[in-house]
């Protein structure tokens, strides 16, 4: 009887779970793409073929997470860039988390096991981890990491080891799969993200805390697992060294570091125990070490380590110490040690903690447990109604918080709200606001942000909207002091290029990009903008040069491959042409220009095994639905159709662009002829794309 009520409350709890997770975080369910969800998953040409599956694992150059990104790839390849299925998978991932951490608690005997796994699953902090889709690296990279330490306790702890603190005798490692199994899932845990490092320490740990000891066998065992974390942190530490984490933001003494960690310790305790309010972004704090005050965060975590540490072995002392080490040690690698580019924006963020928490919510859940079960076997009235009213407010907590994640401006007004000084927000709701065409709105936010911190990027931002507005003084009254602000930065020289070059200053747009080019040869947007300076300045051969540059250095980058392709065309150069607009399309779908220019090749170029008429056909019919009536697109999507032998509809497409086009006599003309190819059932041939040798 009492092993039936074991495996229903077994299958109850899992249920209970899931139902109460997902209501808790119906908000995120119709969230949006907010920050780094449109550059790593929205605009990830990765994730639109199947050769991007050989870049992220083999070719990534911002974050290498390859695992992570391969189950993008996998979902956009279902449901495309609906976040709705984004934010389904993160909410499972989080589920499954809260389900394997109630089964690694069980298999450590901790009282409450249950409740510890539900305050985790419903706990606001994690929040951001959660409802940001960029931040699978997090749900994904515990599930593996979760698995691995069930696997780990499998083979360091067999079933024989019951008791907490035991020193009795216990059986030999002998189960070598579930060693291997567990090494398994902690590699693709590092895959996933690289924070669970850790794993090897928290194993030892808990063997620690369960046997009452570790021995010199138990160490060389993680050796393979610190091998593997070592190997994947260098990749890691190579593919971000780029990233911006310098400078003279990030010069901090030991001094100061120390000072961070413990204030960095403390608060994210806190938030644990009271997690109001939660900021996308909190405010940077400063260290000021000659301040009395800042030590004292600093003495309390010494001073509590070693209480701790020397009654490690009274009733609570080793549960307490366990717990309090787990979370330090999870966090060691976001305290403020090593540099972090974030730290720009603050020292701390909830998506830090998504690991750590668990060891003080373990606790949490076993004080209030051992709190109300006087009897073994006994469960008071009083310890389900506290447990369902904590739960509840945590819940609440969450659904809350999760509202904030419905699109990128809601987050960034509401970060902007509970953190006014939070320059970062107002720079990225200024180019929302851009993209919405408010610019005077979005100045104001850009002329904010700059007056809180003077980031070159928000220099940038600043001095082109300025010039869109035609303010070309003050535009360049900006753009000199991001230059004075650095006057090594190829960007500041490249922001006066640009600025020449809207403003038709094209010998002097080539000066200045020039500059900017040698001193970063190898920023393809660069190149890119040299490659148009020299075509406004009618050095097309040139031109060419700097746009094969920047496709060099970055294959699929749209706006060069469209400019390249063009230009080839021009020198009859067709597979080329044909080849870049593939690129241009692969990276951006929507691309009208590439998707017009790519389908009149496929469908008139005269040499036939070049031309695609299916192929064509889709590419216009796109093209069509973007634009709606344009006669031009038209006039593509008639010539698709007698491609592909359909001339009624070839006839009535060129009617209808014939209709449109009367303001202009050019276009007017060249419909005319073809229309009369279409009535005579003869396709469109271009003969400015026969290729010549």
């Amino acid at each position: 009887m009492i092993s039936s009520l074991s495996r229903y409350r077994n299958c109850l709890f899992p249920l209970f779970l899931i139902i109460a997770t997902f209501i808790a975080y119906l908000p995120a369910w119709h969230g949006g793409f907010v920050w780094k969800d449109d550059e790593f998953i929205l605009h990830n040409p990765n994730l639109n073929f199947w050769q991007g599956l050989h870049r992220i694992w083999l070719e990534t150059a911002v974050q290498y997470y390859p695992l992570t990104y391969t189950t993008f790839w996998i979902e956009y390849h279902f449901w495309g860039m609906n976040p709705l299925g984004f934010h389904l998978v993160n909410i499972a991932f989080h589920v499954l988390d809260a389900i394997l951490l109630w089964r690694v608690l069980l298999r450590l005997n901790v009282p409450g096991a249950w409740l510890g796994a539900a305050i985790f699953a419903l706990h606001p902090i994690n929040v951001e981890s959660v409802a940001w889709i960029v931040e699978r690296k997090n749900t994904l990279s515990t599930f593996f990491y979760l698995c691995s330490i069930l696997a780990a306790l499998r083979f360091w702890l067999p079933e024989e080891i019951k008791t907490p603190g035991s020193r009795g005798s216990y059986a030999p490692l002998t189960n070598w799969k579930f060693f291997w199994l567990s090494f398994g899932f902690f590699v693709c845990a590092l895959f996933s993200k690289t924070t669970t490092i850790p794993l090897p320490a928290v194993i030892l740990l808990l063997v620690w805390w369960k046997r009452g000891r570790i021995t010199w066998r138990d160490v060389g065992l993680c050796i393979p697992f610190v091998i593997a974390g070592i190997l994947v942190g260098l990749i890691t530490h190579h593919v971000e060294r780029n990233l911006g984490a310098g400078g003279k933001e990030f010069q901090f003494s030991l001094i100061d570091r120390l000072l961070l960690v413990s204030r960095n310790f403390w608060f994210y305790l806190g938030k644990l125990a009271w997690p109001h309010p939660l900021i996308f972004v909190y405010p940077r704090w400063t260290i000021h070490a000659a301040s009395p005050f800042a030590w004292l965060p600093f003495l309390a975590l010494v001073l509590v380590a070693i209480v701790l540490w020397l009654r490690r072995n009274g009733p609570w002392g080793r549960p307490i110490f366990v717990a309090l080490a787990y979370f330090a040690g999870l966090l060691f690698l976001m305290l403020g040690f090593f540099n972090i580019f974030f730290f720009l924006y603050s020292f701390v963020s909830d998506h830090f903690v998504y690991l750590a928490c668990m060891g003080p919510f373990a606790l949490l859940a076993a004080a209030i447990t051992l709190g109300f079960h006087r009897r073994p076997g006994v469960v008071s009235l009083g310890y389900l109604i506290t447990s369902a009213c904590l739960l509840a407010l945590l819940a609440a907590l969450t659904w809350n918080q999760s509202s904030a994640y419905a699109d990128a401006e809601t987050l960034w007004r509401d970060t902007i709200a509970k953190n006014p000084d939070a320059f970062l927000a107002r720079n990225n709701l200024g180019d929302l606001l851009i993209q919405r065409g408010q610019m005077d709105a979005a100045i104001e936010q850009y002329e904010k942000s700059v007056a809180i911190y003077p980031d070159r990027g928000v220099y940038h931002n600043l001095g082109n909207s300025l010039l869109a507005r035609g303010r070309t003084a003050e535009a360049w009254q900006v753009f000199q002091k991001e230059l004075q602000s650095d006057p090594n930065s190829a960007s500041a020289w490249a922001d006066f290029g640009n600025a020449c070059l809207q403003i038709g200053r094209t010998r002097d747009a080539i000066q200045y990009l020039q500059k900017a080019w040698q001193k970063a040869p190898k920023d393809p947007m660069i190149s890119y903008n040299l490659g148009n300076a020299y075509n406004q300045n009618k050095q097309l051969d040139v031109a060419i040069q700097y746009w094969q540059k920047a496709v060099e250095l970055k294959p699929y980058f749209p706006m060069a491959n469209n400019n390249l392709a063009n230009a080839m065309i021009f020198e009859h150069r067709i597979p080329e042409a044909i080849q870049q607009w593939q690129r241009a399309l692969a990276a951006q779908p929507n691309m009208v220009s590439a998707q017009v220019n790519l389908a009149w090749v496929l469908a008139t170029c005269p040499d036939p095994s070049l031309r695609d008429g299916p192929d064509a056909l889709a590419l216009a019919e796109r093209a069509t639905q973007l634009t709606g009536a344009d006669p031009r697109v038209l006039r593509v999507l008639a010539a698709a159709f007698a491609e592909n032998g359909q001339y009624t509809d070839a006839i009535a497409a060129a009617q209808d662009a014939l209709r449109m086009s009367r303001a202009n006599p050019g276009l007017t003309a060249s419909l005319q002829s073809q229309l009369k190819l279409y009535q005579s059932h003869q396709p469109c041939r271009d003969q400015s794309l026969a290729i010549r040798n």
